[in-house]
């Protein structure tokens, strides 16, 4: 590929990727009034927002076709013509030819959950289009959930951390527009737990919750000084998390176990037994306060110990 072709890749990669974030952006504005529930047995906002998350994932498919080769757009590559593409004249790929087009020009396997979504999103987006369609509302907010979780997903693993991006991730503010529809909620947290098997997550409930968007069992240790939530990305810095813990008459301790400044006093007086948790492992001193949920965390309980001076 010479140097004029990868110009013409980058520059309608990043138009398609545009377009895409702009026509999701109509869907979202539709989907965040269900908070309100205004629009919650209004079946035409809901059709509207379904066509706009079809489209945006469309566009985004085409946006990394066109990052590999801008002729593999053309439903007819053979037909690329600079000339034409430029006046935008000639038939793109279909969307039910995305995925396998994907497949075979960057080398990317879509898993099937993802494949199944996209196909039936697109085939309620042509139902809608050509005929009549009828379904009930729940299954255009389900629908509409699933789009939005696939187009983040997408853009997330195959655009945006393989790019050379210097901007923030655009779909971040996403899930907090959306954080107050329980059904986008439950799909997104999700999709995001099964990204969490092999990350570390504190084992005690003092850290149930994010404090920033209200998701429980979303705080996960990006490193050994900071807490991440990993659906809104709200970090905060641990000894600090700490300190809003404990009881202010005693501060904190480094923990013997994980060596952070994590351990965070339990007891109210000096004529009481010390006892000291740490928010993070777990570890605690004479008796544990909040213990952490094992069925969440996979965790077999907290470490004990006598009291160290």
């Amino acid at each position: 590929m010479n140097i004029e072709d990868i110009r013409i890749c980058s520059k309608c990669s990043v138009a398609l990727e545009n377009n895409a974030f702009d026509i999701l952006s109509s869907a979202i504005v539709i989907f965040k009034d269900l908070e309100s529930g205004i629009y919650h047995f209004n079946q035409y906002k809901l059709k509207t927002a379904i066509l706009c998350v079809a489209t945006g994932i469309e566009l985004l498919l085409k946006s990394k076709i066109a990052e590999t080769d801008w002729r593999q757009i053309y439903q007819n590559p053979e037909k690329a013509r600079e000339s034409n593409f430029k006046t935008g004249d000639f038939i793109s790929v279909k969307f039910s030819n995305c995925i396998e087009r994907i497949e075979k020009v960057c080398g990317i396997t879509i898993d099937k959950t993802t494949n199944q979504r996209i196909k039936d999103i697109e085939k309620i987006r042509n139902r809608i289009i050509h005929f009549h369609d009828v379904i009930n509302n729940d299954k255009y907010i389900s629908l509409i959930s699933y789009g939005i979780d696939v187009f983040i997903e997408f853009y997330r693993k195959y655009i945006f951390k393989l790019g050379d991006h210097y901007d923030p991730d655009r779909t971040k503010i996403i899930d907090i527009e959306l954080k107050g529809i329980k059904e986008y909620t439950s799909v997104r947290l999700e999709t995001i737990k099964k990204n969490l098997i092999d990350i570390v997550k504190p084992r005690n409930n003092y850290l149930i919750d994010c404090g920033n968007c209200f998701q429980e069992y979303t705080i996960v240790l990006k490193d050994n000084n900071t807490l991440l939530c990993v659906y809104c990305n709200e970090e905060n810095d641990i000894k600090e998390m700490a300190d809003l813990h404990t009881n202010s008459n005693y501060g904190t301790k480094v923990c013997p176990a994980c060596k952070r400044d994590s351990m965070v006093a339990v007891h109210m007086h000096n004529d009481e037994e010390e006892a000291w948790d740490c928010i993070i492992c777990g570890y605690y001193i004479n008796h544990p306060t909040n213990w952490a949920n094992k069925n969440e965390y996979s965790w077999t309980g907290p470490i004990r110990s006598e009291l160290i001076i």
